[in-house]
């Protein structure tokens, strides 16, 4: 699933070619394309932007490896996540359910301990035609401690997250 960004400007050299790089902040691999501006100097572009992680991009356009222009690019997810340890008369089970995901997402659904660094997967679901789910495990694999939570999508840039507490 990707975006199609439109890039509008004026003021630039006339009649040239211009490079446009679109990139997370901070990180490399950029995506670029190439499109050129008119005899006053205008330029109108768009730009085909793949699903991308949730956080900050800057989009450049370029003539001659200078750049001419630069701004922000935030991708934002509005997705929900709610989890919670819940303790029974089968011991312990973790719930989580999330909301505002695109309907029939295939989500990952992982558990990152605060206390240490190794992650594990808990499972992965499908959202419903309302853009939710809801998914129960057992908690065995837990020990007492704080967890983060994290629900995303491998091909569309939402992601939730929750924090929840395991107690004896």
């Amino acid at each position: 699933m990707s975006r199609v960004i439109q890039i509008r400007g004026a003021n630039f050299p006339h009649s040239v070619t211009v490079q446009i790089v679109f990139s997370p902040v901070g990180r490399l691999s950029p995506i670029e394309a190439t499109s050129s501006t008119d005899g006053k100097g205008h330029l109108s572009a768009t730009l085909h932007v793949p699903s991308s992680p949730p956080g900050q991009y800057r989009i450049d356009v370029r003539t001659d490896g200078y750049t001419q222009a630069s701004t922000s690019y935030a991708v934002r997810s509005f997705a929900h996540v709610v989890a919670s340890a819940v303790s029974g008369r089968r011991g312990t089970s973790i719930r989580v359910s999330g909301a505002r995901f695109s309907p029939g997402l295939s989500l990952t659904v992982v558990v990152y301990p605060l206390s240490r660094v190794r992650p594990f997967l808990l499972g992965r679901v499908r959202t419903d035609r309302h853009g939710s789910f809801s998914l129960t495990v057992s908690a065995s694999r837990l020990s007492q401690g704080q967890y983060d939570l994290r629900a995303y999508s491998a091909v569309a840039a939402q992601t939730g997250e929750s924090f929840f507490e395991v107690v004896s």
